[in-house]
């Protein structure tokens, strides 16, 4: 079995990490054996048993020494995977031409519930630390000429948008924003209305935005008629809070409702909405009387 095992450098670095010195044992232990034995890309499948049988650890400790390497690691139900782990390893800027690198990219796509976290957390370790790779081409430093693996959720929303400028500034922008699946179909969707407004067909489209403008702007939040793709200069609707009349809309968990500007406003001051196990709950995915409420909360507390 040990020939299978791969020979991985470790970090000598960590005993000055005041984090890694402040460790007790148990928990020491434990991350040097995350770090042996989690995936080449960094993912290991959660069992604490078989991690307290082989290193000792008793098992009504081990639970509380996991607990607390909770800073290195994004967990799901089944995997976590090492934030740094890559890092340490010196395969950073992660390139397609490389052949060590494309099975370390195939095992982060498999992990489609961890794909955004992980893209966005190693494109901000590349730009930061600048590391270089042990194998492949070039340099390996965060102004090289390596290729950029982008998700495919974004990949989606570029082949759609028509002005094709600084694709990677526009991804920065799109990894800020950490779509989940509902805001990533409706940044996507949003876009083909939009072609058909004046502003984007005026003059061969010379005065559609930057991708990297649209998503920095929240432009697919703009008032758009859906249906048509037209600009609402004629009819005005009433927003569904105040009634005063408007443009322009917002997306909720039961689809687009009207919203002024002043309302949206105060809904972007409002806090975050958590559910009973105290849950974040992303405002698009709100039903519009829990979006009322909050507004109205906003307004009164002024």
């Amino acid at each position: 079995m040990a020939k299978n095992m791969s020979k991985r450098f470790s970090s000598t670095e960590k005993w000055q990490d005041l984090w890694y010195q402040e460790l007790p044992p148990d928990a020491k232990l434990l991350f040097n054996y995350l770090c042996d034995n989690c995936d080449i890309a960094g993912f290991w499948e959660v069992n604490l048993p078989l991690a307290a049988f082989i290193t000792k650890i008793p098992q009504e400790q081990i639970e509380g020494a996991f607990k607390g390497l909770s800073r290195c690691y994004v967990q799901n139900d089944k995997y976590i995977w090492l934030k740094n782990f890559l890092y340490h390893q010196k395969n950073l800027p992660l390139k397609e031409d490389n052949t060590c690198h494309r099975g370390i990219l195939r095992l982060i796509n498999a992990h489609g519930d961890f794909r955004n976290t992980v893209f966005e957390e190693l494109e901000k370790q590349a730009a930061t630390k600048g590391l270089s790779s042990p194998t492949g081409k070039g340099r390996g430093n965060s102004k090289g000429k390596g290729n950029i693996i982008y998700t495919a959720d974004f990949e989606k929303f570029w082949e759609v948008y028509p002005r094709k400028v600084a694709k990677g500034k526009a991804f920065e922008s799109w990894l800020r924003i950490k779509p989940d699946k509902t805001l990533a179909d409706t940044i996507i969707t949003s876009v083909e209305p939009h072609k058909h407004t004046e502003q984007w067909t005026k003059d061969g489209g010379q005065y559609i935005p930057h991708p990297t403008t649209y998503l920095n702007q929240r432009r697919w939040e703009d008032g758009v008629n859906i249906e048509t793709g037209k600009q609402k200069t004629e009819t005005l609707k009433a927003c569904f809070v105040c009634k005063s009349p408007t443009r322009t809309f917002i997306f909720t968990g039961r689809g687009v409702v009207y919203a002024c500007t002043s309302c949206q406003s105060l809904l972007e001051k409002a806090p975050p909405f958590k559910n009973h196990s105290g849950n974040i709950i992303p405002k698009h995915r709100l039903e519009p009387s829990q979006l009322e409420a909050m507004i109205l909360k906003q307004k009164a507390a002024r």
